[in-house]
């Protein structure tokens, strides 16, 4: 019997301890979403045109959004921007 009373006293204890972990003081701040990325297919960025990094950016972002689901993006319109002093960078 004391086996018992000595376990439902551990269980109390530990439920107590257990609950007085849970709470805590309140945190007012608003934590407000990250604003929503445009998808790549909506068009092109500007800073894609401005840079060579920038576009490199922009059609490694366009090839890793390609899925079944998409509908075709016509990239013919655009011009890559070329630099003369930018050193080359590489394909991955």
């Amino acid at each position: 019997m004391k086996l018992k009373r000595k376990f439902a006293l551990a269980a109390a204890l530990a439920a107590a301890l257990t609950l007085a972990a849970c709470g805590g003081g309140s945190n007012d701040a608003v934590v407000q979403a990250p604003p929503a990325q445009a998808a790549p297919t909506d068009g092109v960025p500007a800073d894609a045109t401005a840079s060579t990094a920038g576009f490199m950016t922009y059609m490694k972002a366009l090839v890793a959004s390609s899925g079944e689901g998409l509908e075709p993006f016509d990239v013919a319109a655009v011009t890559p921007p070329t630099s003369d002093t930018e050193d080359p960078v590489a394909l991955e």
